[in-house]
């Protein structure tokens, strides 16, 4: 099963108001798991960007909120772990940050 919600509290990460969305699924008896996403809304992300991450809903993720999360706790049968931003600081990146050296390319 897949279930998600959002819910209407509010929850301070790095001084940021942050919404709620928890994602869970089920594949079988064994392996459960459960993403909470705390995000703030004013920190667009467009969700077209990420439409084909299908690997742990992280396209439905961005489609349901539409930005960076600052917190992400990730529940599963065996393990949990946390993710949280330390810092956030807006910059203007050259464009030449995206581009990679000539390199062989390698088809699969």
């Amino acid at each position: 099963f897949l279930n998600y919600k959002k819910t209407d509290s509010t929850v301070i990460v790095n001084q940021k108001p942050c919404k709620v969305l928890v994602i869970e699924s089920e594949y079988s008896k064994k392996y459960r798991y459960k993403s909470t996403y705390y995000y703030d809304a004013s920190l667009f992300i467009n969700p077209a960007d990420y439409q084909n991450r299908k690997f742990g809903f992280v396209n439905l993720y961005y489609e349901l909120s539409k930005s960076q999360w600052l917190k992400y706790v990730l529940e599963t049968t065996t393990y949990t772990i946390t993710y949280t931003a330390t810092k956030i600081e807006r910059q203007k990146l050259d464009d030449s940050v995206f581009k990679l050296p000539d390199l062989p390319l390698t088809h699969w």
